[in-house]
């Protein structure tokens, strides 16, 4: 990973935790709306209380954020995990770089530069 998306992540999380960036609950692109509590409480019925299973697995299911330029750390937007992987089978791994523009459409099948 690089110095650059490290840093970019890492003000992320840090702007989630000091309020100054609020996750939502729905994805920008699909309109999916993620109820982690209620995610949570079926996570922990699954592993049957295992907090640290829950906490490594609910990840997954909440809105991600996603950079299209790691250069502007805190401009991000949210995706579902769906959408997001959809972007990154769409673009590669390392298009971050600022050089393209687009969007998903909610079907996640197309892309317009």
């Amino acid at each position: 990973m690089s110095t650059l998306k490290r840093n970019a992540l890492s003000k992320v999380k840090s702007a989630i935790k000091r309020g100054i960036l609020q996750r939502p609950n729905v994805c920008s692109v699909c309109g999916k709306v993620v109820d982690i509590v209620k995610i949570r409480e079926e996570l922990l019925e699954k592993y049957d209380g295992d907090l640290a299973h829950v906490s490594s697995s609910i990840n997954a299911f909440m809105i991600q954020a996603h950079h299209d330029d790691y250069s502007k750390m805190l401009d991000v937007r949210w995706l579902c995990l769906a959408c997001h992987l959809a972007w990154h089978v769409l673009h590669g791994t390392y298009k971050n770089n600022g050089k393209f523009k687009h969007t998903l459409r909610a079907d996640r099948s197309k892309v317009r530069d």
